[in-house]
């Protein structure tokens, strides 16, 4: 496990990273995050699956923070243009997990049921560790 410090070596290898809810929504309620990961990650491909971006639509109509938070991961995503792939539209674990195996993607997550599948599954990760983002 790495956290990320200055040298681009680190994360150089990676070329796509799958983004899931939880990821999307802390990028969004930590301050400083959404900054740290565009300087180091805006020029890879992202993705999401349908399901993740269904359940964003849900959250943001709920209000208050959560929802707020939702709501500027969907323009996130479109500003951005990650990829929303609508193959995957089923269940938001299972999708990001599969769309990164198809797709031979890092996930970036929050969620530690996430993690503990993508290790079992040799899935590379990008998460907060300690509240540093890092790769593993």
């Amino acid at each position: 496990m790495k956290q990320l410090g200055n040298l681009k070596s680190i994360y150089s290898d990676i070329k796509c990273i799958v983004l899931d809810t939880s990821f999307l929504i802390e990028l969004f309620t930590r301050p400083g995050l959404l900054d740290e990961f565009k300087a180091r990650f805006i020029n890879n491909h992202m993705y999401v699956p349908k399901s993740v971006h269904s359940e964003l639509v849900r959250l943001s109509s709920k209000g208050g923070k959560l929802g707020g938070a939702a709501k500027l991961a969907l323009n996130f995503i479109h500003k951005v243009g990650v990829n929303v792939d609508s193959e995957f539209d089923d269940k938001a674990d299972e999708d990001v997990i599969e769309l990164a195996k198809k797709n031979l993607c890092y996930v970036a997550t929050c969620d530690s049921n996430i993690i503990r599948r993508c290790r079992e599954a040799g899935i590379r990760l990008i998460f907060l560790w300690r509240g540093v983002l890092t790769i593993d």
